[in-house]
């Protein structure tokens, strides 16, 4: 199963997800409970435009890893790119209460408050994501350990 799940992230690192998906599935038959593996399919799906199948591998990852942060946060960006804002939401801060300063369930949070109409909650966010997020003035950003 590692050596299909390797395969699968060096088949997508080369542009070529269909083989890629190929692998994912093949470790996930072997290891019917690999989460990473599960989150991996979803990254490939997502970036194919089928974020339906992208939600289920992220659901799935969850429900085999629950505390699987990363996952919740890109289910949360499926769920809003999909139009489901209130579900992005839930999923942002489920990744949230478990590591409160996650940067990229902070800015996606922010986001789909403002696609909600709420934007007091977002723009709060957005100052908050400024604290754990460096601008620099050549436009470039990097994420800070602790909020300034």
């Amino acid at each position: 199963a590692e050596a299909y799940s390797n395969l699968g992230a060096h088949q997508s690192d080369l542009g070529r997800r269909e083989e890629a998906i190929v692998s994912y599935n093949k470790a996930i038959e072997l290891k019917p409970d690999f989460a990473s593996v599960r989150n991996n399919l979803g990254n490939v799906l997502k970036d194919l435009g089928r974020n339906e199948e992208a939600i289920t591998c992220y659901n799935k990852a969850i429900e085999l890893k629950p505390d699987f942060v990363e996952a919740y946060c890109i289910l949360g960006h499926c769920m809003k790119s999909t139009g489901r804002n209130k579900d992005a939401v839930n999923a942002y801060q489920q990744s949230l209460s478990m590591k409160p300063e996650y940067a990229p369930s902070l800015i996606g949070l922010s986001h789909a408050y403002l696609k909600m109409g709420l934007s007091v909650d977002g723009l709060k966010l957005k100052r908050r994501v400024e604290g754990v997020i460096s601008f620099g003035p050549n436009g470039s950003m990097r994420i800070l350990e602790k909020p300034q």
